[in-house]
């Protein structure tokens, strides 16, 4: 018996896979913005940015996975829908402006902890002002632009009806003109944001023996950020990849097969690359508890099920014991003043 699916089958499996991890993605990332709201391993200014960058990857993937089950009729303005219409056409806006900011996410956490080296005496004092100053600049230069480019779209195509129009003006993944400088404007920022984690390493590495205590934990917590940074940047660019090949089947299927914008086919794209979306956070999710033992020990806490029985003994790595004894030299150097 041979066994096939329908491309409509296909559409409605991936659908559903799709709204399966946005589901795990809200209630992970729900839990972590709650935790790391008090994580003081993270500086203030980190903690705000790595917070803000997964509400906005949650509020695209639950747009994404809810506007493609809601029917056209809900919100078509041709049958004269224009409150659901307004409604949905501006959250779509909202979720392009949000994917977009997502992509600077790497960007933004390289300069914040180059600012965080650079003025490590007192930069735990600042609060979370470098954060709010980056994020709102960040937003304001992404709106503009993206608005922008939805007055250019919706400009080019006035031999479409209304609905049409306003779907490939507002809906990222069907206007096939642009999805490939959105996409390439998606990698820009990552040979920028590695090189400076590179100079940042850099100079973390130089001789900070003769620091004030501040500043030697500002370093330390660079350092911690540093090993994070690297596990999520090679998430981040497979994600790119895999995304990568999805739009090389969208331009596939729209320039080769001439199938329809809103065709189950580009819909199955489109779900894959929201899915990789909510899977990628998620992945960060599980890092940032590997590589920082302060989260561990709080969702330990939380789920009881995860605890070890016993404590393994483990020595204490070279670095860490180097820091502890040039702690407790400052330390008595200070006493004896």
């Amino acid at each position: 018996m041979r066994f096939s699916l329908t491309v409509v089958q296909v559409f409605r499996i991936l659908n559903g896979i799709e709204i399966a991890a946005a589901c795990v993605n809200t209630i992970c990332s729900v839990y972590f913005v709650a935790r790391t709201i008090n994580l003081s391993t993270l500086n203030i200014n980190l903690r705000l940015i790595l917070m803000v960058e997964t509400i906005l990857c949650v509020f695209v993937s639950l747009v994404h996975s809810t506007s493609q089950i809601t029917d056209e009729s809900w919100y078509s303005i041709e049958k004269r829908q224009y409150l659901a219409a307004l409604i949905f056409y501006v959250t779509l806006l909202a979720a392009q402006v949000a994917a977009f900011m997502f992509d600077a996410k790497y960007m933004l956490i390289a300069i914040e902890r180059t600012i965080a080296f650079e003025d490590r005496r007192r930069y735990e004092t600042r609060g979370g002002e470098v954060a709010r100053k980056y994020l709102w600049r960040t937003f304001f230069v992404v709106t503009t632009l993206t608005v922008l480019k939805c007055i250019i779209i919706y400009c080019k195509n006035p031999q479409l009806q209304i609905d049409a129009r306003l779907r490939r003006t507002l809906i990222l993944e069907y206007d096939y003109d642009w999805a490939g400088p959105s996409y390439f404007c998606a990698w820009l920022a990552i040979p920028y944001s590695i090189y400076k984690f590179y100079k940042l390493h850099q100079m973390t590495n130089k001789n900070t023996a003769f620091e004030s205590l501040s500043a030697m934990y500002e370093v330390r917590r660079i350092r911690m950020t540093l090993d994070y940074m690297k596990r999520l940047i090679s998430v981040f660019v497979g994600t790119l990849l895999f995304c990568g090949f999805v739009t090389f089947l969208q331009w596939y299927f729209h320039n080769i097969k001439k199938v329809a914008d809103y065709s189950y086919e580009m819909r199955c794209t489109s779900s894959l690359v929201y899915t990789s979306f909510s899977i990628y956070n998620l992945i960060c999710t599980y890092y940032l508890v590997h590589e920082f033992p302060q989260f561990q020990r709080i969702v330990h806490r939380d789920f009881r099920i995860l605890r070890r029985n016993y404590v393994e003994a483990a020595p204490l790595p070279t670095t860490d014991r180097n820091q502890t004894e040039l702690y407790f030299k400052q330390f008595s150097a200070m006493w004896n003043k």
